[in-house]
């Protein structure tokens, strides 16, 4: 069985959605034709203040069976060194002047000038740029030591791109791109850039991604993007949930109140539980409602703050609970007892995206395993995540207050009338996006690239 090189900066023993993810794929790629092993930061001092936009924890992993699986895998480890030269010193004592000084002094123009080439010397395309050197060099040993006949990384973050780049390209093997989220190889309206820096941006991305053979990503609107910005063709491989975390009936207590259940992390300035506190409120105001009928848990979003600074004063306050981050096991089971589980469309970039959903709630698929219906919040008419639940049978989406509101007067009076909320999903499209399909598809993927490399699958294995 040929061998590949799975860069991945996030990893066990540290936990994270993005490991999970990885950790379904690789549990199911042996049956399809493809032996992983992890390249991945030395975790053993734990999460560092780099790490912290990832949501990075030590959490227990009993009752997760892709996360135990995943530890018995063959893994490679870089450290992480903190980058440091004369320009980056020099953009902090600007930086610094400039704000002692105010925003006419020299040093304004000096941080000017060195703002205008940081990404040539500085932290980019993320924080994690210091990992790039010493993973390299691991994995050039892993890929003597153990015979790696291919390497597909995994992004976020993006340094993972730069590091699997590398070594595909030092050794001669086939590089396959697999794209969770764009991150910073989005280049275009709404990514905060100035024409020049996008111009930047886009010249270095494409100097990264010289080589790559492949793409595997989440949806056909990021398929289509990657093959136009960056002339790397694929296929659709989304992050599935893994078949064996079974389903159970929600264990319901007669008269309880609707439960709605939201667990994954919130991006403030990207999705918009607002809409919800909006249509609970809206309900409560108009009498249609009262607040012991529903209650909406959210679990491990990472903004706890945020969201109770939105949630205060409102007439739904009493009916949200806020819940920091939990264990995995444990918050696999949060899903399946829920009555109702919530999904934020992510709507940054979707509003700017005329082709297509680019971005979506990473953990839809596993909401979809754990046989609860499911409401996605926010517009996505006609998009990727739209199709997927119409076709699935999973759930419904709610574009703004008001079609929300309607949805959870629907479901409070199916549960007054019926003591539960049915689940229509349908098994057989449900099946197509668990991690067995999905390693299928990544292991065709690779297939595909060894053979563009060497002639022929037999060479490459």
């Amino acid at each position: 069985m040929p061998r590949v090189l799975v860069v991945t900066y996030q990893w066990l023993p540290m936990f994270s959605a993005g490991v999970r993810q990885v950790a379904n794929l690789c549990r199911y790629l042996p049956a399809a034709g493809w032996e992983p092993h992890i390249l991945t930061k030395d975790w053993s001092d734990g999460a560092a203040p780099e790490d912290a936009p990832l949501g990075m924890s030590l959490q227990p992993i009993d009752g997760v069976p892709a996360l135990k699986s995943a530890g018995s895998l063959p893994v490679v480890l870089a450290p992480y060194q903190l980058r440091d030269n004369r320009w980056m010193r020099w953009h902090a004592r600007a930086d610094a002047a400039r704000a002692a000084h105010g925003p006419l002094s020299p040093h304004t123009w000096l941080r000017w000038a060195l703002d205008a080439t940081y990404p040539l010397y500085g932290d980019y395309p993320d924080q994690h740029r210091g990992w790039v050197e010493p993973a390299v060099a691991a994995g050039m040993a892993a890929v003597r030591q153990y015979g790696i006949s291919a390497v597909v990384s995994v992004c976020p973050p993006a340094t993972a791109h730069i590091v699997g780049g590398e070594i595909a390209r030092r050794v001669g093997i086939p590089w396959v791109i697999h794209f969770a989220d764009l991150g910073s190889f989005y280049q275009g309206p709404g990514d905060g850039r100035s024409r020049r820096e996008r111009w930047e941006s886009h010249t270095l991305a494409k100097q990264w991604l010289q080589g790559a053979a492949r793409s595997a990503c989440i949806s056909p609107a990021m398929v289509s993007y990657v093959r136009a910005t960056y002339g790397v063709s694929g296929e659709v491989v989304v992050m599935p949930f893994d078949p064996e975390e079974r389903r159970v009936a929600p264990h319901r207590q007669e008269g309880a109140p609707l439960r709605l259940v939201h667990v994954a992390a919130i991006y403030p300035d990207d999705q918009r539980p607002e809409v919800l506190f909006d249509a609970l409120d809206a309900l409560l105001d108009a009498g249609s409602l009262a607040s012991t009928d529903i209650v909406v848990e959210f679990v491990g979003s990472g903004c706890e703050g945020w969201l109770a600074e939105r949630v205060q004063g409102r007439a739904c306050e009493s009916m949200i609970r806020i819940t920091e981050r939990v264990a995995p096991s444990e918050a696999v089971r949060m899903q399946r007892e829920a009555d109702v589980l919530l999904a934020f469309n992510h709507q940054r970039e979707n509003t700017y995206t005329r082709d297509g959903t680019l971005r979506y709630p990473g953990t839809i698929f596993e909401q979809w395993n754990a046989g609860r219906p499911t409401i996605a919040v926010g517009p996505d008419h006609g998009g990727f995540l739209w199709q997927l639940l119409i076709d699935s049978g999973t759930g419904e989406t709610a574009d703004d207050a008001p079609m929300l509101a309607a949805a959870l007067l629907r479901l409070r009076d199916e549960l007054r009338d019926t003591g539960r909320i049915a689940f229509h999903g349908d098994e057989t499209a449900i099946a197509r996006y668990g991690a067995a399909e999905q390693a299928r598809r990544l292991g065709g993927v690779l297939d595909a690239a060894s053979f563009e490399r060497f002639g022929s699958w037999q060479r490459a294995r």
